[in-house]
């Protein structure tokens, strides 16, 4: 009331009838009684149209000579700006135009604290109450680039993030999430598809609707993350790289998988049969695990299906002459997780690290090599002169180790030029100048190598079966009737390479896949068809600690916790 009073000129004291206050004085001559207006008056408060913000008038500032435009003046000496726009309403809320500025009250009893600090009321608790824009998790955006890549040009998925600037840009943290949805996707594809399959029916979508979706569902199902969180980064992702209008049907699908995570869950899902339900918990193809069984019981295959989804590690074999502690300690300085390996001359690393980006790597000091590739290689006995010939090289990390344990001249073969460079480059980086690296068919009878070796190693092309914990990718391309014809092309090359060991040599045969047909079959069909050559058996050379089975003395390896591929391994002497 005392401020109305002042804004209408009241002033206190006796009025002439006695009454408490004073006649109020007008600016202008007459003798209007206060209310009293001409017609075309202006009211109070009016203005004209096209007049300016009132910065320079408030009607409720006193002595007002010394106040700069737009302040304010309190009652304790100080100002404090006010901008157009901020009004009080008379339900006492706050009301906000669309400059933002908001108004200030006088005097406020925390007007001494830091203006970022103080309360917020009325249409400050509007504004926190409205939720915060969510931006697309650059993490998830990797992952699905990755994955298209792999899927549209037919990339391995451990090579797909070599030489990618995005990831190499992450730090580790963020690494091991975008491996962790790159992998895991990959891995659970077939599982994936059944789960969609339940909402979409026979609805077919386009490839990168269908791996947003397939995304958003394994986060849903397989990772500690908020399925709200999970469907908005869908949406978001399908709002860049498909359309605004599928948004709406994406956040659709993965709602409903939700919503109905108990009823989707295969281990409580009814099925046709045992393949179909450890087909789709264990996301295989049917056919694949038909094979495994018929060849190895259900144990084995049970072991197969568990272990491939085990965790991965980096087996590296550290080069001769070097240190592994040395080579420990530099891991570990570069904050790698890294212990002593099983095999001699081995670091196992357990985190997801480009090789390659190392300095130890660059320098030639260490090599990435599994432990099925290094027993192939000790089965063949290399003597400190022997002379070596491995058929089907690339990339070379056989051909390295090989090269490492003989002074004799290695001859490392591959079909394809652009990975016999591979080679090449390889054993610059480890200076190696006893390997002759050249492109060759070995399906072909060479002339000039008959009789030359005194060790040969086949270590085939195959369906590799055994790498999908590696390569999940594989089981994903894998075709049923495929093994048949790896088979025909496997014994080719064995019947070709056995013309050129030396009498008392050793040619080993080997294989990264579990198929008895390409495996201990084809092994057999040889020696059937060759006399002159006789199974070695090399089961004695097997770590115990390892999962394998021995069968005429050839070694199939299967995966463990300490091995993450399956390996087969045979080796036969020329009498």
């Amino acid at each position: 009331m005392e401020d109305n009073r002042s804004r209408s000129g009241f002033k206190k004291g006796p009025r002439k009838d006695g009454a408490r206050g004073t006649e109020r004085k007008f600016s202008k001559p007459g003798d209007r009684k206060f209310g009293d207006k001409k017609f075309g008056d202006k009211k109070f408060g009016d203005k004209k149209f096209g007049e300016g913000r009132r910065e320079d008038k408030h009607f409720s500032d006193r002595n007002r000579s010394d106040c700069k435009p737009g302040e304010k003046r309190f009652e304790n000496g100080g100002s404090e700006g006010r901008g157009f726009g901020a009004k009080r309403s008379f339900d006492g809320k706050k009301r906000e135009f669309s400059d933002g500025i908001r108004p200030q009250r006088s005097p406020r009893p925390n007007s001494s604290m830091p203006k970022s600090s103080r309360t917020q009321v009325g249409a400050d608790k509007k504004y926190n109450d409205q939720p915060k824009k969510v931006m697309l998790d650059n993490r998830i955006e990797i992952a699905l680039q990755t994955i298209i890549d792999v899927e549209k040009n037919g990339k391995y998925i451990n090579l797909a993030f070599k030489n990618n600037e995005k990831l190499d840009r992450l730090d580790k943290k963020d690494r091991a999430y975008v491996m962790r949805i790159l992998y895991g996707v990959t891995e659970k594809s077939y599982t994936l598809d059944w789960l969609l399959q339940r909402v979409l029916k026979d609805k077919r979508i386009k490839p990168w609707l269908n791996t947003i979706l397939r995304v958003g569902t394994y986060q849903i199902f397989f990772m500690r993350i908020e399925d709200a969180e999970a469907i908005e980064q869908a949406k978001l992702l399908c709002n860049k790289y498909v359309s605004e209008e599928l948004c709406g049907f994406v956040t659709a699908v993965l709602s409903k998988l939700s919503e109905n995570k108990d009823e989707y869950t295969p281990e409580l899902f009814k099925f046709a049969s045992t393949t179909q339900r450890l087909a789709v918990t264990y996301s295989y193809p049917e056919w694949l695990i038909d094979m495994w069984m018929a060849d190895y019981g259900l144990d084995t295959t049970m072991s197969l299906l568990e272990n491939a989804n085990a965790e991965r590690s980096i087996n590296l074999r550290v080069a001769y002459g070097e240190s592994v502690e040395g080579v420990i300690n530099q891991l570990s300085e570069a904050r790698i997780n890294c212990e002593l390996g099983m095999l001699f001359n081995t670091v196992t690393i357990s985190d997801t690290v480009n090789i390659e980006n190392l300095d130890l790597y660059r320098e030639g000091k260490i090599t990435a090599q599994g432990i099925g590739s290094m027993l192939t290689v000790n089965a063949l006995q290399v003597k400190d002169r022997s002379t070596v010939l491995d058929a089907c090289a690339a990339p070379g990390g056989k051909t390295f180790y090989i090269a490492e344990k003989t002074k004799g001249q290695v001859e490392s073969c591959d079909i394809h030029e652009h990975r016999v460079e591979l080679i090449k480059k390889g054993a610059e980086r480890l200076g190696l100048e006893n390997i002759n690296a050249v492109c060759r068919d070995m399906t072909v009878p060479v002339e000039e190598y008959v009789d030359r070796f005194d060790r040969v190693l086949v270590d085939a092309p195959c369906s590799g079966y055994g790498m999908i914990n590696s390569k999940p990718d594989i089981k994903n391309n894998a075709v049923p009737g495929e093994v048949d014809d790896l088979a025909k092309m496997q014994q080719d090359i064995l019947c070709a390479c056995s013309e050129y060991v030396k009498e008392g040599g050793i040619m080993v045969y080997s294989t990264c896949t579990v198929s008895k047909k390409e495996n201990e079959q084809n092994v057999k069909r040889f020696i059937a068809d060759h006399p002159e050559f006789e199974l070695v058996d090399i089961s004695s050379d097997i770590p115990e600690v390892l999962n394998y089975s021995v069968e005429d003395g050839m070694v199939t390896l299967f995966p463990s916790r300490h091995n993450a591929d399956a390996f087969f391994i045979s080796a036969m002497r020329r009498k």
